[in-house]
């Protein structure tokens, strides 16, 4: 059924190879579209990223942020559906929506799915009436497996209800709107509430710090199947502390339901996580006895059987247009998350219990034993000795010479909060020293560069900030090439931007933890949203406000992010073993590192690493440039 909506693409509209051919749904972080692939002739689902409380769309096509005030949690938001996107890109199982891609483009990004139709669960019960156990179970068996898959590569749904789970033709489930974005950015920003779906949601989640793993679907697919056989929605959980007065399965569905079916489901519905089955598999075998549930027969003939996609439409709508509503895969995008176990909780971990001294001691003590399991070379050339400091000229930054050296780019799938673009780890080797400026590029340098006819003459707005010390912002990765050239003009050396690598290198020095100064980012050390320095959440920081790393580096941690030279590619393999920058990729797409002024320190990692258009700008973008030595 097509819908309106205000800020949806027109219809007819063609974005890359995809024409838009009707609404499907929306809701408060963005539109699925029905498209037609039109080289490969074939209906899609298309989900397109656009949080209607602080986004707008400027003429039919680009969407910005609605103030400045709105564009941390816009960008933010944007990296958080490009992580959904790869997640649920992993999973191939026929009870779990698969997606086919996803992209970057008019300032936002999309998600394109298979198309299927069928009724949601919600409207099976509706229409057709209460589930008996038998068709409970033959719903129940393969969503459990797709769910099992889920949580074996360490995710979790957190929205399942009966709304959110598909039934084709054949009678098989399909779990359907995984949404990560709308709860990381509910939870990030007082604007955009993230809504739980009352009834369905377990304690847990109702809590900042909640204790949330298998047993939190768990307890939304025991609501679920409570409502599918009793016909009543679940008392929130919120309800059920102290005097729970919901009533029982066995209460409610009588003899449509065997005693160990609902003891079963009331085992899920466990306000307490502890007391409820810890696991799928712990939970099959209460339902199944330990035996994998019967596939269901189809509902009609000849029905098109699930596997790999041939390019047909393989949806069958089972309901008449006239009163029915065709349910697609990602049609309403709602509440729900297939999400890092790390997204649950935004903030850090706790370390009360720890002085702020013993974590200083302790930083401090990891740099210094790293640094000596590689100690820094020495080179022939006394001006470049490793840690030496010198300008090419009055207005050139201030350079550092970074020492040769080998490392590990990306982080170890043991690291908290990592993301998988951080990976697989490969060995690099830096073989010859390069000059990295020691603070990242400021307003005066921009400034000075302009003055002597570079930059073309572009004046980057501070925001208030404050110009002079403060790192120049509001540049794109073409304007930040732009002052390279200019310096390697103005003195006739090869400066530019850094690669990945060698940014990652230097971040590192010598380190292999998270942060250089340690597995925690020390307080005062860094300037983001939680690093408890004067300037948190508030505006940048005068350049080389803190402690420099082992290399003699300021900021390498946080204040703004920087472009490197890198073309994006989603993975680590096929990078030059020498930390060369990638430029043979698709080169749509660059590279930011570091984290910035109102990030929090989880991406402030020396391993993180983020996508975006070479033409955007902001006020969380800067940039610091290396040297190519004779």
């Amino acid at each position: 059924m097509t819908q309106e909506h205000r800020l949806a693409l027109p219809i007819g509209h063609r974005i890359e190879e995809y024409r838009i051919e009707a609404i499907l749904g929306s809701g408060g972080f963005g539109v699925v579209y029905e498209a037609h692939d039109v080289h490969l002739d074939k209906r899609v689902a298309v989900k397109e990223y656009i949080p209607n409380e602080i986004a707008i769309r400027e003429g039919q096509t680009t969407v910005f942020a609605k103030s400045s005030a709105d564009e941390d949690d816009f960008f933010w938001g944007l990296e958080r559906f490009l992580d959904e996107a790869r997640t649920l890109a992993k999973f191939s199982h026929p009870s779990i929506v698969r997606v086919q891609r996803f992209f970057e483009a008019n300032n936002t990004a999309y998600m394109v799915m298979d198309f299927e139709a069928g009724p949601s669960l919600a409207d099976v019960i509706d229409d057709e009436g209460l589930l008996d156990e038998t068709r409970a179970l033959q719903i129940l068996g393969p969503l459990l497996e797709g769910l099992d898959v889920v949580h074996a590569a360490g995710y979790l749904h957190r929205d399942i209800k009966p709304a959110n789970i598909l039934i084709r033709a054949d009678g098989s489930p399909v779990l359907i709107d995984f949404g990560a974005t709308r709860n990381a950015i509910g939870a990030r920003s007082r604007s955009v509430t993230a809504i739980a779906s009352a009834g369905y949601t377990p304690f847990e989640q109702y809590q900042t710090h909640g204790n949330q793993g298998p047993w939190t679907d768990i307890y939304a697919v025991g609501a679920t199947f409570y409502r599918a056989v009793t016909g009543k929605k679940p008392v929130p959980a919120t309800d059920r502390i102290g005097k729970d007065a919901m009533a029982s399965v066995s209460e409610l569905a009588g003899d449509r339901v065997s005693q160990g079916f609902a003891a079963s489901i009331m085992h899920a519905l466990e306000v307490d996580e502890a007391a409820r089955p810890q696991s799928i598999s712990e939970w099959r075998t209460e339902l199944f006895g330990g035996e994998r549930a019967p596939a269901r027969k189809p509902m009609i003939d000849d029905v098109p059987t699930r596997g790999k996609s041939s390019g047909n439409e393989r949806a069958v709508a089972t309901r008449s247009p006239s009163n029915r509503v065709v349910m697609l895969v990602a049609a309403i995008f709602v509440v729900g998350a297939v999400t890092v176990a790390a997204w649950f909780a935004f903030k850090p971990r706790d370390d009360g219990m720890v002085s702020t001294q013993h974590v200083l001691n302790k930083a401090q003590s990891s740099t210094e034993s790293q640094a000596q399991v590689r100690p820094l070379p020495s080179v022939s050339d006394e001006r470049y000795a490793p840690g030496k400091e010198f300008r090419d000229c009055g207005h050139c930054p201030l350079m550092v010479v970074v020492p040769a050296g080998k490392f590990r780019i990306g982080s170890p799938s043991s690291e908290l909060y990592r993301k998988d673009h951080e990976s697989p780890q490969q060995s690099i080797h830096i073989d010859h020293p390069f000059a990295m400026s020691k603070y990242e590029t400021s307003f005066a340098e921009w400034e000075a560069c302009i003055q002597l006819g570079g930059c073309n003459s572009v004046q980057p707005p501070d925001e208030g900030f404050g110009r002079g010390k403060r790192p120049v912002i509001n540049v794109n990765w073409h304007e930040a090439q732009s002052y390279a050239e200019f310096l390697g003009t103005a003195t006739g050396k090869a400066y530019r931007l850094p690669s990945e690598a060698e940014w990652e290198y230097a971040a590192r020095a010598g380190t292999t933890t998270p942060y250089s100064f340690g597995e925690e980012l020390p307080e005062n050390h860094a300037n983001c949203e939680d690093c408890g320095s004067q300037w948190d959440k508030k505006t940048t920081s005068p350049v080389g406000s803190f402690g420099a790393n082992a290399f003699g580096l300021s900021d390498m941690h946080g204040n703004v992010m920087e472009w490197v030279e890198d073309c994006y590619v989603p993975r680590y393999d096929g990078i030059s073993a020498n930390g060369q920058a990638r430029i043979d990729a698709d080169c749509q797409q660059r590279v930011l590192r570091d984290g910035h002024w109102k990030a929090r320190k989880t991406n402030l990692r020396s391993a993180h690493r983020f996508p975006l258009k070479p033409f955007y700008k902001s006020k969380y973008i800067g940039f610091r440039v290396v040297r190519t030595l004779d």
